[in-house]
């Protein structure tokens, strides 16, 4: 720093002169670092709504699933297995037959006015007997997700928010009403009644899942549903997620009917649109937000030029130049835009990780799918919400800058 910044720096920007600056560039430095702090963590959690649902989603539906049209089952031949897996070849992970039936579930309890029944609607799903094992978007609730049958004993897996409404517990037995076929009960069409004991309660924190769904064996809703030589479909899940519709496309083209394959952004679309509708409008808020802030950082260095109006004229009128006073007001908007930026991305990163760690913003599960706000850390938010900020500070510094450095000498000593 040349011996004219020196001293003019030192006058300008002491803080023992400019108290009321030093208030207000503290001021300007945390507006800019909650600003920064509010786009990240915003983005940060759109993006863990995406990754979250996503995550969950496929790994209750698999990336794939093969399926028949209106809900027709299709053949068990194995022969249509092997056709998936040659369609597939090198992009197939595992592909899963399972068997899936809409029923009424019955649950007796006892109270008050005596023993009464509790009923309500779910889709029973048949799958491997460890299909929880692998599976790792369940948390175990209660009791055992061990779905392997004991002799004749059918065993089933509850959602927590069904298992409430049923108010069953493992070790109780409830009791499946489904129909045979597509066609309503008759005298010579009677309804499927079967006993299923309660070994286990799972949580997913998507609601949907949690309050619908009761898993089985595959050989239990085989037996059950008496459907032994068909299934309800296949899961199929790749080695990667790209391009999943263009594959579902190719493996329908090789596939008859009633076969239909459609990917899982298909199946549920509307959840995905949904996340793609709160996105839009996100840049034009938080945006607006963050030059918000940044113009905090025009009215501190506002505050100093009309403060050291006096002051600037007299080291102008001792010879120091436009350039070099201008300079100085773009510097120190530098320095006030560095350490906003540096405190948002650090308050920002710190609330995430609290966020992460204890959960604290709950949600309605109902509403939104999950129970707590996901958040999804990527540096590359960071880096990029800190590149349109920064220069942001800089562009928005010039101003006063170039005020400090046309004020005319001469009128401010005379009119001091």
């Amino acid at each position: 720093m040349t011996v004219e910044r020196l001293f003019i720096s030192r006058y300008l920007f002491s803080p023992e002169r400019s108290r009321s600056f030093a208030l207000f560039a503290s001021i300007a430095s945390a507006g800019v670092a909650l600003g920064v702090a509010a786009v990240i963590v915003a983005v940060s959690v759109l993006n863990g709504f995406e990754k979250t649902i996503a995550e969950k989603i496929v790994g209750f539906n698999a990336h794939l699933q093969v399926v028949g049209f209106s809900g027709k089952q299709l053949p068990g031949d194995p022969h249509w297995r092997r056709e998936i897996e040659a369609t597939l070849g090198e992009r197939l992970k595992r592909v899963e037959p399972f068997v899936v039936k809409t029923a009424l579930l019955s649950n007796k309890r006892s109270g008050e006015e005596g023993v009464f029944k509790i009923k309500e609607g779910a889709t029973v799903k048949g799958v491997r007997p460890d299909y929880f094992a692998s599976n790792q978007n369940a948390r175990l609730v209660a009791g055992s997700l061990d779905l392997e049958n004991e002799g004749d004993e059918f065993r089933v897996a509850l959602g927590s928010s069904l298992a409430r409404k049923l108010m069953a517990e493992p070790g109780d037995k409830i009791t499946v009403f489904a129909l045979r076929g597509e066609t309503p009960p008759t005298p010579d069409n009677p309804p499927i009644v079967e006993r299923f004991e309660v070994v286990g309660i799972f949580e997913t924190g998507m609601d949907e899942y949690d309050r619908t769904f009761a898993y089985v064996s595959m050989n239990a809703a085989q037996r059950a549903f008496g459907v032994s030589d068909s299934i309800g479909g296949y899961e199929i899940q790749l080695t990667s997620v790209e391009r999943l519709d263009s594959v579902a496309a190719s493996l329908q083209a090789n596939l008859p009917y009633p076969f239909y394959a459609r990917s899982v952004f298909k199946s549920y679309r509307h959840i995905f649109a949904w996340i793609e509708l709160q996105r839009e409008p996100i840049p034009i808020v938080l945006g607006l937000i963050a030059l918000v802030a940044v113009f905090n950082i025009v009215s501190a260095l506002l505050t100093l030029a009309l403060d050291k109006m006096n002051a600037v004229g007299t080291l102008k009128a001792m010879g120091a130049s436009r350039g070099a006073i201008a300079r100085l007001f773009l510097y120190q908007g530098a320095f006030l835009g560095f350490v906003g930026v540096a405190a948002g991305n650090l308050l920002a990163y710190a609330l995430a990780e609290l966020q992460i760690a204890y959960g604290i913003i709950s949600l309605p599960a109902d509403i939104y799918f999950i129970s707590s706000a996901p958040i999804a850390l990527d540096w590359r938010v960071f880096a990029i919400v800190s590149a349109i900020t920064f220069p942001l500070c800089l562009v928005t510094s010039a101003l006063p800058g170039w005020i400090a450095a046309n004020i005319d000498p001469i009128r401010t000593l005379r009119f001091r």
